[in-house]
């Protein structure tokens, strides 16, 4: 999954997912210290590497369990 399909898949699950879901996500961008503003800017996590990045993404998405 690349960066933007993960941003995607995010940023879909934060208006489109079960409530269970969304809950997940909030707790995720909490963590991250990240609004729901910030995902759909898709400017979260501005300061890791492209593969850090990629890779936290990734790990949220199968988190939240949206799109998998």
């Amino acid at each position: 999954m690349t960066t933007n399909q993960a941003l995607t898949v995010l940023q879909e699950a934060a208006t489109f997912g079960t409530s269970n879901q969304k809950r997940k996500l909030r707790t995720i961008l909490a963590l991250w210290g990240a609004t729901q503003a910030d995902l759909q800017e898709g400017t979260i996590l501005a300061n890791c590497t492209e593969e850090e990045y990629a890779k936290t993404l990734e790990l949220a998405v199968k988190t939240v369990g949206y799109g998998v």
